[in-house]
């Protein structure tokens, strides 16, 4: 017969084994919380760095900048975008997710705020080399950078003159030009073309690139000046928003030109153009989308030329 102490330290060790099991499991709980933490503020700072090296490619002029960014892992990028937050710009949000050792996607990074610049991407883009140009947007004056952001291959089927003198001066080496279909790989970019082989299609104004059209997952986009490259690169939804914050952003620069314009004119110039100024003004703050483009093309033209044709101390721009 067993004695009582002996049955007294055996349900002692069983008891010590489930306390320590516990105890176990709970540390491993809360090492896999720390390392998801980790992980998420890992892909946080990774999205904020990203907005930091895109830094550089606002070019403050009229110029066109590239950039070739390597990551260190394979990683999903999420781009959203609201015009509707952050009044009267709107904002755009980025989150990262790298994929783990096992090449698993992994926790998806908090969401970073961008409100001072106007990437064009599709809303997911993946891999570990990113390509990224701006090219400045005119309405008539400067009214900011546009940011194109891919990581596929780009294949341009015999480009126009203009489109493709840029195109090479990217020196992007995602970015092919070609003459022969059967050269091309990746995404094809097409122009005044109806093929079937064309993934984006880019229709000009009767043979003006300055503006038109670009057809793309059979969904349309109106384009203008430089916003030609964030329609070919970007998803509907990014562009049209955008679009909506370019022209929040350009409401507001008349109202400084037309600020200007009173200052102008307690030196002797005139200040007919805030007519024209506001004009555009009411065009720009109606405009729903892109297909509203043409329409303040005509107000843009008549601003424009008004600055041209005044003497060089009176311009506003």
């Amino acid at each position: 017969m067993k004695s009582k102490k002996s049955f007294e330290m055996s349900f002692s060790w069983i008891f010590a084994f489930i306390a320590g099991g516990a105890i176990l499991l709970l540390a491993l709980y809360g090492m896999s919380k720390v390392i998801q933490t980790g992980q998420n503020l890992g892909q946080t700072e990774a999205a904020a760095a990203l907005t930091a090296l895109l830094d550089p490619l606002e070019t403050g002029l009229a110029s066109q900048k590239s950039e070739e960014i390597k990551l260190n892992a394979d990683t999903a990028i999420f781009f959203t975008c609201s015009y509707l937050d952050n009044r009267p710009f709107g904002k755009q949000m980025i989150a990262f997710s790298e994929k783990n050792l096992n090449n698993k996607p992994g926790e998806k990074g908090r969401d970073i705020s961008i409100k001072n610049k106007y990437i064009f991407s599709e809303s997911v883009i993946n891999g570990k080399n990113l390509y990224a140009f701006s090219v400045p947007f005119f309405l008539p004056f400067k009214i900011g950078d546009l940011i194109i952001l891919s990581s596929k291959d780009y294949c341009f089927y015999q480009p126009p003159n203009e489109i493709k003198d840029e195109i090479e001066n990217f020196e992007l080496g995602n970015l092919k030009i070609t003459k022969d279909l059967k050269n091309c790989s990746g995404t094809m970019v097409c122009f005044d073309s109806e093929r079937d082989e064309c993934d984006v299609k880019v229709f000009s104004n009767g043979g003006n690139y300055n503006n038109g059209k670009i057809v793309k997952n059979l969904q349309e986009v109106k384009y203008r000046d430089g916003l030609i490259y964030g329609a070919i690169f970007s998803s509907k939804e990014i562009y049209e928003c955008n679009v909506k914050r370019l022209m929040a952003r350009l409401s507001e620069l008349t109202l400084i030109y037309s600020d200007k314009a009173d200052t102008l004119n307690k030196k002797g110039c005139s200040s007919d153009i805030k007519l024209d100024l506001n004009v555009l003004k009411n065009n720009a703050n109606s405009a729903n989308s892109s297909r509203d483009l043409i329409d303040l093309d005509e107000s843009a033209k008549k601003v424009d030329s008004f600055n041209k044709g005044i003497m060089q101390r009176c311009k506003l721009y």
